[in-house]
């Protein structure tokens, strides 16, 4: 089912409060197309919304068709117009908005399989901004639903709050499941797999050997004064930080938490590898645990690496990329105090953030330049040159087929 169609379905106007709402969507839909017009199926979309909405605020009362007298909704119905143009503008500031848990048949099982979900307007509304959140950051996909969440707050005045948090989840798995939202554009963790590599016969290996010599790619931190990794707190962030690096060849790792003993000497291994020193950084949360967590892992790596170094150039360092509370000050970005469980939060004085609550966008700007900054750009040049050299050869050594 389709966002209009699911709106649709819910313009059960049977008051005038509903009937105001309706008209300062149309208007705002009509305002916003004499600004941009529309064309194709945005256009299309576009009418069908209008006459919908103009259909809902002349009608009369009728019978509400997310009316369940089996269904108990814990949260009230909407008491107060919401402001619909600032709602609707991705991008823009509107006023906080009610919101409602999506439709659930109490006593049945949830949904399985693709499920049609007919929101209640306050709720396609929030749909809606999600979808429009998604497509602002589509050169960062996926984003995580924390992401998401404080894209929301930032840009729509969501509440900021655990309840509210865990609403947002429900509507996107119901939006994803109704085909409003796309399954690869939101981050899930969760599943660990493993899988060796099958071919089905000679001909599907020198396809894959053929198409692995088209995507070649050398070291590119090769010639590099030091090495550079980089390291998340939140794995669901990885592969947007890991789009970034990917162009220098540095290599992305997540972990949550402290970091076990293994992985630790997994950094240590590395670096001793080396002969260059190793630079770890960092983007996680501004918090007490954000920070003791970080810096735990590169205390310990570095008296690992110092016992157990051939020469003095083997050695760690660390920079701390993201957040930071200048940074925090700068994007003005949401905080809260630091948790009272936390044993850290005594010894910590500043509000916390999380890294989430940072626009995509502005991350991987901030970890470009930091990793631009420490590049070499003649050195990398000349790898990239020798890159398109050894890929020309290899497609050339490839066995003629028949």
């Amino acid at each position: 089912m389709s966002t209009t169609d699911a709106i649709q379905a819910a313009l059960d106007a049977q008051d005038e409060r509903e009937a105001r709402f309706y008209r300062d969507m149309a208007e705002y839909a009509r305002a916003e197309h004499a600004r941009e017009p529309l064309t194709g199926d945005g256009l299309r979309r576009y009418q069908r919304v209008v006459r919908a909405c103009d259909r809902a605020a002349s009608s009369g009362p009728r019978p509400r068709l997310h009316d369940n007298p089996t269904t108990t909704d814990p949260d009230p119905p909407m008491t107060t117009t919401p402001n619909v143009p600032g709602a609707q503008a991705s991008g823009t500031r509107g006023r906080s908005q009610p919101h409602v848990t999506p439709r659930r048949d109490t006593g049945r099982s949830r949904p399985r399989g693709y499920a049609d979900w007919t929101p209640r307007p306050e709720t396609a509304i929030v749909v809606e901004q999600v979808r429009g959140i998604l497509h602002e950051y589509r050169d960062h996909l996926p984003l995580t639903v924390r992401q998401v969440f404080y894209r929301l707050v930032g840009a729509h005045d969501y509440p900021k709050d655990e309840r509210a948090y865990k609403r947002l989840c429900e509507y996107i798995v119901r939006a994803r499941r109704g085909r409003m939202i796309a399954f690869d554009a939101i981050r899930d963790d969760g599943i660990t797999h493993y899988e060796s590599d099958f071919y089905g016969g000679p001909a599907d290996f020198w396809d894959d050997v053929g198409r692995r010599a088209h995507r070649h790619r050398r070291d590119r931190q090769i010639g590099q004064a030091q090495y550079v990794e980089l390291w998340t707190e939140a794995a669901g962030m990885a592969p947007q930080l890991a789009r970034v690096a990917d162009r220098f060849s540095v290599p992305v790792f997540s972990a949550g938490g402290f970091v076990s003993l293994t992985a630790v000497r997994k950094i240590v291994d590395r670096a001793t590898r080396r002969n260059v020193p190793t630079v770890l950084l960092h983007v996680g949360d501004y918090d007490p645990s954000g920070e003791s967590i970080f810096n735990a892992l590169v205390d310990d790596a570095r008296e690992f690496v110092e016992a157990d170094r051939v020469i003095h150039t083997q050695r760690i360092t660390a920079v701390r990329v993201a957040l930071t509370a200048d940074q925090v000050d700068e994007y003005d970005l949401p905080t809260a105090p630091a948790k009272k469980t936390d044993s850290r939060a005594a010894r910590w004085d500043a509000a916390t953030c999380q890294l989430e609550a940072l626009a995509p966008d502005d991350l991987a700007q901030i970890v470009q330049d930091e990793i631009d900054n420490l590049m070499d750009w003649t050195t990398l040049t000349q790898q990239i040159m020798r890159e398109e050299n050894e890929k020309t050869d290899l497609l050339r050594a490839l066995p003629e087929r028949t």
